[in-house]
């Protein structure tokens, strides 16, 4: 156990414990402002959809504008 006190220069109030008292909701780590807006967007079924239909479309268009392109060489 560490000493937050060097030998006799504590106050006399000082206790040998640790009381931590918060009036708000405790949340942990970033969740509450960074990662839990991405985390509830990333849930959301209409990005869901979206990333699903992009995965399938974007390399059908590439593959479609390749294939365009052999074609007119």
């Amino acid at each position: 156990m560490r000493a937050l006190w060097a030998p006799g220069t504590a106050p006399p109030s000082a206790r040998d414990g640790l009381l931590v008292v918060s009036e708000e909701p405790v949340v942990r780590g970033q969740d509450a402002r960074g990662f839990g807006r991405l985390r509830r967007l990333v849930q959301n079924p209409w990005v869901i959809s979206s990333l699903v239909g992009a995965a399938i479309a974007i390399p059908i268009a590439v593959d479609a504008h390749n294939d365009d392109e052999d074609s007119a060489s």
